[in-house]
Order: C-alpha cells, then structure tokens, then sequence
C-alpha cells in the first residue's frame, strides 16, 4: 500500500494520503494486462478488508489473482511525501513483518503458477525485503527454468530496504538464470561483481558472458527537477554484443514518477513476448511506455498498446484526440 502526500505537501504536515497498491511485479502485471496480455501476479495478502481492497484493484485492471493467496498479518506499506520542483520525493518503509516477507515456498502451487506461462517477471525488491523472500525468489526462478520459462530480472536496488554488501551476496544467486536483466552499469558493476571497465560495451559484455544473459535492459534518466526528467532506454544484446537506444523523451510536467521502471520492463516484456523485429523497435516502445506513465497518476501504466506505439514512432504527443 502506498500512501502519498498531495503534491507540494510533506510527510511531517500531512493529514490525509491518496491510497495506491503496487509494488513492482505488481505494475508490471498490470501493465502487460493493459497491452492485452494474459498476466498472473503472485503474492501473498491479509485476509480482511484491505487484501481484498487490494485484490479487487488487480481484478479491475484485468490481472489474473488466482495465484494470490492469504493469511492472518500485515500488507507492507509505504510513506511517499511527493516533490516537486527543486525538493526530491522521499520515502519512507514501513515493510518489516508483512505477509510477504514472511512468505513460506511452499505455500504456493508452483505447477498453477506455471501454468500455461511463457515468462517469469522478479525484482530484487523481493529479495530485498527479508531472509524468505530471498529463498522465495531464488526458489520461484528455479521452478520457471524447469519449465523453460524465460525469466526477466530486475535489480531494482533500494537502498533503504538493504545494503549493497547484502544485494551483492544474494542478487547473483537469483539472475544467474536471467534470459533478459534489467541493470544499471553500476548495479553491474557493485552488486554483480562485473569488473569496471573504461569500456561500456565491454561491461556489458562481460556481464552477458558471466550470467548467460540474452539481453541486458538500462534506463537513462537525467534529473533536472523532481518535475522535469528526460528519459530513454539502453537494450543490450548479447548475442549481437549491440547496444540499442531508444529516443530520449523531455518530461518536463511528471504527474506520478513511481512505476516508471515498471512500465519500461512491461515494454521490454511485451515487446520480446511479442517478437517484435528488433531490439531497437523493442527499446523504442519500453521508452515511449515508461515516458506516458510518468503523466499518469498511480503505480500502474494503463496506456494501450496503440497508445505506445503511437508515441514511440511519432515526433512527440499532445495532440487532442478527437
């Protein structure tokens, strides 16, 4: 659950919050529903009236919720005081000893997970949250590659949820068997232990070779204000040793910046799901789909797929629709 400050509003002042569920498996899901494809989001929520709160929104955006399942304790939360202008958003955690972070792995049925499943989304957030959503994550990519599900990881350090000494000794372990990662060059580089090198391309090359990624997915955000980013996406392939970069996108009014990453992954995700021709096509549309989030309010990115591609092959958008 997150509950975010009105614009320009701080935490320490604040006496209402606007409620959002997500998280970022949770935003990719309902992301891929949104583009029209069958996603399935598994986790863990209470059984009371703010699980199912939480449920019911995933069923509205066309997400399958068979796979959640629940039990007596707490959803995670989180604290998002807004920033705007010169003043950066914070956040603030509130995640110890939810449901999910005492998950068990065997409490779900991991043949219904699969079922029918083409590819498997995990963050590093999972991971990053307690002991048993580390073994959970660790355990729910080994049953995808049993399967021969193509498994898209996310770094997604936070460093607020645990250090990079921590990330570095568990990340590793869980995208060795990555088909598509999604990483920085620093995440590279200090959580997965590639050596720095002056070359990019080399880097990138080192770390496909090392944990058998086909390709490596990167944003490149700059940050004049907390309402003002530009924003493009870097696809590495590794069997082609090719960097591919989309457009850069001015977003000079963000609305909602959270679930920006999420949405370039649906985009990422989509497009390979799909076989779009190239890896440049494919970083075009993740770029054009994180840059329309950031104009919507909320974790999800309910843009179309002819939303996207409108706006990935156009000069620019803002035009009236009539």
């Amino acid at each position: 659950m997150r509950l975010s400050t009105i614009t320009g509003e701080r935490l320490i002042s604040a006496n209402t919050f606007e409620i959002n569920y997500g998280g970022s498996e949770a935003n990719v899901a309902a992301s891929l529903a949104s583009f029209g494809l069958h996603s399935r989001l598994v986790t863990k929520v209470p059984d009371n009236e703010v699980g199912l709160a939480a449920i019911s929104i995933f069923r509205k955006y066309g997400v399958d919720t068979s796979c959640i399942i629940t039990g007596n304790g707490r959803l995670g939360v989180y604290f998002l005081e807004t920033g705007t202008s010169i003043r950066a958003s914070k956040v603030v955690y509130d995640r110890k000893d939810s449901l999910i972070s005492k998950i068990s792995c065997d409490e779900f049925d991991y043949d219904k997970i699969f079922e029918d499943a083409d590819a498997l989304f995990i963050s590093g957030i999972t991971a990053a949250i307690s002991e048993n959503g580390r073994n959970y994550a660790k355990r729910i990519v080994s049953e995808a590659k049993k399967r021969s599900v193509r498994v898209y990881a996310d770094i997604n350090y936070r460093s607020k949820l645990w250090s990079v000494k921590e990330a570095a000794e568990v990340m590793p372990e869980i995208i060795k068997d990555a088909d598509v990662l999604f990483a920085s060059a620093w995440d590279l580089i200090n959580i997965l232990g590639i050596k720095d090198e002056t070359d990019v391309k080399a880097l990138y090359f080192n770390a496909a070779k090392t944990y058998g990624a086909d390709y490596i997915i990167t944003s490149k955000r700059g940050n004049m204000s907390a309402s003002h980013n530009t924003y493009a996406v870097n696809v590495y392939k590794a069997k082609e040793n090719e960097f591919y970069s989309s457009k850069e996108y001015d977003i000079d009014h963000i609305t909602d910046r959270v679930g920006g990453g999420d949405a370039m992954a649906a985009g990422i995700i989509y497009s390979l799901q799909k076989d779009y021709a190239d890896a440049q096509t494919a970083a075009e549309f993740a770029a054009a789909a994180s840059a329309i989030k950031h104009t919507i309010k909320g974790d999800f990115n309910t843009a179309t797929v002819s939303e996207v591609s409108e706006l990935a092959t156009s000069d620019g958008g803002g035009n009236i629709k009539r």
